[in-house]
């Protein structure tokens, strides 16, 4: 019976696929649960804390108390905003199936539309409610709300749904948050909450900048995340004055470069550039420009999940892969974060120097580093200065072993008097050691 049953459902299937929607359905998957291979090496890296977005993680026993918080979130959403719980089911619901392929994988659960909707409206709202009161402070939240007071940048509460909110596995679509907006005419731009948001890797204030963002669709909060940081300021054209593609055709096939403190002894300058962009790194042979880069213990997760995203979305460039093989080549010791911590270039907040170090080399060897060419020029110019200096280091040692013959007669050979006095003093060293060993074999006899 069990075996008829499931004839009939292929069956059923093959009548329902429509090879035209594969298209769509790949573009738009971009929220993924981590797999095995990936998960295994850093375990915690991809686990929210304390609350859940969409359904991967959503009832999970840790994470249940933040669901009152999230029903409170709902409730001021809705009174301000003078609408209805149904009205913004009715209104998601125009777009469901296309939330829905956002996520690679969905449990049986979850396929339940009404579930699903419900899921969305009230983890929309929440994370809705979190962006607004960055930029508006609301009224009606108390003062000393851990999550929606005034400015509770400092609370735990807050710095950790922060942290949540940039899991792959724990992303809601954009278009959710844009569709609420909609249903609750807020004259808000999305884009512009999430630019005022406190992130990571910021120097002083929000990363996030319009002039950096990346052509296309951004589909979640760490998608737009990672478009912003590595969204280059100035073109390689407008650095070197040529497009530089002849270098990268090159650069692949060079051996990497010298570490931060072997390029300071080679005289290269370290700078700091004036964009939170990480793609904005120049070496015109003489100073090394980077961007500045802070450093807490969420640093690390946030660039995991970043990479893992690269490697799980089909047709993604991997400009935070190169950032990452880039850094880890050139921070490989203590000294070389030093080096740039006196430069400005990282900024160290409660991690030493070791620590930093550790976690560009084991970025660096985690295997879903896959680097594109976004910073293939640069690592060919240190390149080129890493091979010209071990050239001349073998140069200098083929010399001396080449010309001694030459040296030796141009020093002890230029006329009769220096070489007998070199004779001699090579006759009075092989006289004093026969005495000496003379006077040693009288001694035992």
């Amino acid at each position: 019976m069990d075996r008829h049953k499931w004839v009939i459902d292929i069956e059923e299937g093959m009548k329902d696929m429509d090879p035209s929607k594969e298209p769509d359905r790949w573009k738009r998957m971009s929220i993924f649960k981590v797999p095995p291979y990936i998960r295994s090496l850093n375990i915690d890296a991809y686990k929210p804390r304390v609350v859940s977005f969409g359904p991967y993680h959503h009832g999970k026993e840790q994470l249940k108390p933040m669901e009152a918080h999230k029903s409170r979130a709902l409730l001021h959403f809705l009174r301000r905003s003078n609408c209805s719980f149904k009205g913004c089911c009715d209104k998601l619901k125009e777009v469901m199936l296309q939330l829905m392929l956002h996520y690679g994988h969905l449990d049986e659960e979850w396929r339940d539309k009404d579930r699903f909707l419900e899921l969305m409206v009230v983890d929309g709202c929440f994370l809705l409610e979190f962006l607004l009161n960055n930029v508006e402070h609301f009224d009606d939240y108390d003062y000393s709300d851990p999550i929606f007071g005034h400015l509770p940048f400092d609370s735990i509460m807050y710095q950790k749904i922060m942290q949540d909110m940039l899991l792959i596995e724990n992303q809601l679509p954009l278009l959710v948050l844009q569709t609420l907006l909609e249903v609750g005419k807020v004259q808000r731009d999305i884009r512009e909450c999430i630019r005022n948001l406190p992130i990571p890797f910021s120097r002083a204030g929000p990363v996030f900048h319009s002039r950096f963002s990346r052509a296309g669709p951004v589909f979640h909060l760490l998608d737009g995340l990672r478009d912003e940081i590595t969204g280059r300021s100035l073109s390689i054209k407008e650095i070197t004055g040529r497009s530089g593609l002849s270098d990268l055709v090159t650069a692949a096939v060079i051996d990497p470069f010298p570490s931060a403190s072997v390029l300071s002894d080679l005289k290269v300058k370290f700078e700091k550039s004036d964009t939170p962009c990480l793609l904005d790194i120049y070496f015109n042979g003489i100073v090394l420009l980077l961007p500045c880069i802070a450093f807490d213990e969420g640093t690390r997760p946030i660039f995991l999940n970043l990479l893992a995203l690269e490697q799980l979305r089909v047709g993604k460039d991997r400009p935070v892969s190169s950032y990452v093989a880039f850094m880890g080549t050139l921070v490989r010791s203590a000294n070389d974060v030093a080096l740039l911590r006196d430069k400005g270039i990282i900024i160290a907040r409660r991690q030493s120097d070791r620590a930093i170090a550790k976690c560009f080399s084991g970025l660096l060897n985690n295997p879903m580093v896959n680097p594109d060419d976004s910073l293939a020029l640069v690592r060919e110019r240190l390149n080129r200065m890493g091979h010209t200096m071990k050239t001349n280091i073998i140069h200098k040692t083929r010399k001396t072993c080449a010309d001694w013959r030459s040296d030796f007669l141009k020093t002890y050979c230029r006329n009769i008097w220096t070489f007998m006095g070199l004779v001699g003093g090579i006759l009075l060293l092989g006289l004093t050691t026969i005495q000496t060993v003379y006077g040693v074999l009288q001694f035992y006899n």
